[in-house]
């Protein structure tokens, strides 16, 4: 009986803390404009099974800080070890090819999670999938200096990997590797570039 008591309090109140972290609010800050940072806890998305993305962040701060935030509002945010940027984002398209383009005052502002901070940057543009009620996320490559912000996955065909030979012709290594099929994560794309040329810049 007591052993079943136990499983049963494990059951019920460990089902808690995971809603807690993956669906409730959890402590972390956000960056305003004026570089002012405002700590407290955050919520930006609902608790699994069925998840959905808020385009504003609940914040629960000191005072009038609390309240929810959209990527209009503030710069920035972190919460649960994830960072997230408020970034312009612009999408047109020309028969098959689409460009995205991240410029002051063009489209609209959306938060864009930061997967590796560099000379290129790798961001996830999460969303919400309708069919599936689950969040998913297509990647994105964006240089320091350039405005245009590149699609790194085509679905379920993996690496948009004639786009990124091209993209990448200034790091013929990169590009082997691609090609051949020894470097497959955005991630290690990223880090790797960063590692033998973004550094140079």
């Amino acid at each position: 009986m007591q052993l079943f008591f136990t499983l049963l309090t494990t059951l019920v109140f460990g089902s808690g803390v995971t809603f807690a972290q993956s669906g409730g609010f959890a402590h972390g800050f956000v960056v305003k404009y004026n570089g002012d940072t405002l700590r407290g806890a955050i919520k930006d998305r609902t608790a699994p099974p069925y998840e959905r993305k808020y385009k504003k962040i609940r914040f629960r701060g000191k005072g009038l800080a609390s309240g929810r935030y959209s990527p209009r509002k503030i710069a920035k945010y972190c919460v649960g070890g994830d960072c997230h940027q408020s970034l312009w984002m612009y999408s047109k398209r020309k028969f098959v090819k689409e460009t995205h383009i991240s410029q002051r005052g063009k489209g609209d502002k959306v938060f864009m999670k930061i997967v590796v901070d560099g000379y290129l940057s790798l961001y996830y543009y999460e969303f919400n999938d309708a069919e599936s009620h689950t969040i998913d996320y297509i990647p994105f490559y964006k240089r320091k200096d350039e405005s245009e912000l590149v699609r790194v996955t085509q679905g379920i065909f993996g690496l948009k990997k004639q786009l990124l030979v091209k993209y990448f012709a200034d790091c013929p290594n990169l590009v082997e590797k691609i090609e051949k099929g020894e470097i497959k994560l955005p991630i290690e794309i990223s880090e790797y570039y960063n590692r033998f040329v973004g550094n140079e810049r």
